[in-house]
């Protein structure tokens, strides 16, 4: 399994500098609010995604007085061979390296440390846009499906020079080639991404079920519709696309659709339920990537008890124990994380005022 061996904080938040030691299975976070324990976990989400999970942006990450933050971790992959990751961020911008080199490739650190995260926004992937179930989804079709990458880079260029064209008011012969382009690189995406859904739907109704939730399915929407080619629905939406300066269908129009009794999850559960489909969907898609790559991603998981009940917290608590790969889980109250008395194995460490120290 990838397991983080070794993880050093500096300059992040309210983190002056940490040091820690984790084990390769559940390692338990405790601490007051305020106290530091998201941000390690955002520590830890910006080198396997190269950005925060609370702001895109990054706002407020570097310490108040400083000029820069930097994220260093030994991680163990899945053969074994462990690797050095590297993160220094601030005015200058983003400095990564990879096995001691300079690296400028998020990809790489993404393959290095594969990570999944949940936190108490993590509802939004059920109740709320389509952008960010299609991150979800995009993320295990990237594990699963080598050839997803380049043809997502290849979607997304040949979108970018289309809406450059579109809004330059661009004629027709400019605008065909890059359409062409658009329509075949949307059409890979289409097949990874459907191929991809039919498999994880299977292990959604099993893990949905493991966590008490019954009558859970997917849907896919491909972002077009599939009775007409993209190229001739560009071709029949160059004037609307034309006016508005940018290409209204495609793969960026994306959705996995959550139903639950026929019906929209979020229209018909109750938010501890959300986050419990949200764990559903998440051991799902890990189960998945080990069954199709031999690859178990490291779980964060920011908050357990937000908007579960104790029940629910350790039913949660129980599957991730099963799950046989390197957990972190924070929370201020350590019986509901389960971290009084943990497993044989685990780590708890307290947080107070930005310092750590292990306890177990």
């Amino acid at each position: 399994m990838t397991a983080i061996l070794a993880l050093k904080v500096d300059r992040l938040r309210n983190i002056a500098h940490a040091s820690l030691e984790p084990s390769r299975t559940l390692n338990f976070v405790h601490g007051a609010n305020a106290c530091g324990k998201t941000s390690v976990m955002e520590a830890i989400h910006l080198l396997g995604h190269g950005r925060s999970f609370r702001d895109a942006r990054g706002r407020g990450l570097v310490q108040d007085g400083e000029h820069s933050l930097t994220v260093f971790a030994r991680v163990e992959d899945e053969g074994g061979i462990v690797h050095s990751l590297g993160m220094e961020r601030g005015r200058g911008g983003v400095a990564l390296r990879v096995d001691g080199e300079a690296s400028r490739s998020l990809q790489r650190l993404a393959e290095c440390l594969p990570l999944q995260i949940i936190h108490p926004e993590s509802h939004r992937l059920v109740e709320q846009g389509p952008q960010f179930r299609r991150r979800f989804l995009d993320w295990g079709v990237f594990h699963v499906e080598p050839g997803f990458y380049p043809a997502w880079r290849r979607f997304r260029r040949s979108m970018g020079q289309r809406n450059a064209l579109l809004r330059a008011s661009a004629g027709t012969a400019e605008l065909e080639p890059w359409e062409r382009e658009l329509d075949e690189a949307a059409e890979r995406l289409h097949r990874y991404r459907e191929a991809y859904c039919e498999k994880l739907g299977t292990q959604v109704v099993a893990a949905a079920a493991d966590l008490g939730i019954a009558g859970v399915t997917l849907r896919y929407s491909a972002g077009w519709r599939r009775a007409s080619s993209l190229a001739e629905l560009l071709r029949t939406n160059r004037a609307r696309d034309r006016a508005l300066g940018y290409t209204q269908a495609g793969p960026h129009r994306a959705d996995l659709l959550l139903l639950c009794e026929e019906g929209r999850a979020a229209e018909r559960i109750s938010r501890g339920q959300q986050k419990l489909l949200v764990f559903a969907l998440v051991l799902a898609q890990a189960r998945l990537l080990a069954e199709e790559r031999g690859i178990r991603p490291v779980l964060l998981v920011d908050d357990l008890a937000a908007e579960l009940d104790r029940a629910f917290a350790s039913r949660v608590l129980e599957q991730l124990r099963q799950e046989g790969r390197q957990v972190w889980i924070t929370g201020t109250d350590p019986a509901a994380l389960g971290a009084d008395r943990p497993p044989q194995g685990a780590a708890v460490f307290h947080v107070e005022r930005g310092a750590f120290s292990r306890v177990i």
